[in-house]
């Protein structure tokens, strides 16, 4: 069933995924760099799925599901310690990124059993908090632009817990708040 309002604004989220990932991350340590790849290609593929699957093309619902699940898992994980570099101005070793991507995918496979799908919403609440305490804690170390993160983190928060209105549905909320987050981080770094 097409949903109109839906196909703009994950189009819009991918959009967004990847301009704020070349205008702002392209430069990073390759290391670096490739947790917020992750992060950012998680949301890209996801919301590109999601804008197909908003569209009418019933067969990418199983792959939008699953790119979502990437995305609450390897990108979550990802994203935490990509601002963990960025608010203590660390260049993270390769071997250090390659846990984290590894932990992320065996988080990723984990929570796609059917006995672990209802822990997905905890991996991502915890990411949250984790990516908000540790721009609290740039803050402390004067790491000025840690307010950005914070300003990001508390919007998608608030995005996750607003009710549909009369005239924007829940979903596309999200997916504004989302894109609004991601344009966050990128003045953060």
């Amino acid at each position: 069933m097409l949903q109109f309002s839906s196909v703009v604004s994950d189009a819009l989220l991918a959009a967004v995924s990847l301009g704020v990932f070349f205008r702002f991350f392209s430069g990073f340590a390759l290391a670096n760099r490739l947790l917020w790849g992750a992060f950012f290609v998680t949301i890209t593929l996801a919301a590109t799925a999601g804008a197909l699957r908003f569209a009418g093309v019933e067969a990418v619902i199983p792959a939008h599901d699953s790119l979502q699940l990437l995305a609450g898992t390897l990108g979550i994980l990802s994203v935490v310690m990509a601002i963990w570099t960025l608010v203590t101005r660390q260049i993270f070793s390769m071997t250090a990124t390659i846990y984290v991507l590894l932990a992320g995918i065996s988080l990723f496979l984990v929570l796609s059993l059917p006995i672990a799908k209802t822990f997905a919403s905890v991996v991502q609440s915890l990411g949250m908090l984790a990516a908000m305490l540790i721009a609290v804690y740039g803050l402390r170390q004067k790491y000025q632009k840690a307010i950005w993160i914070i300003v990001g983190v508390m919007t998608v928060g608030i995005a996750t817990k607003m009710p549909a209105q009369n005239f924007i549905n829940a979903i596309d909320i999200y997916h504004y708040s989302l894109a609004v987050t991601l344009l966050c981080f990128g003045k953060a770094a």
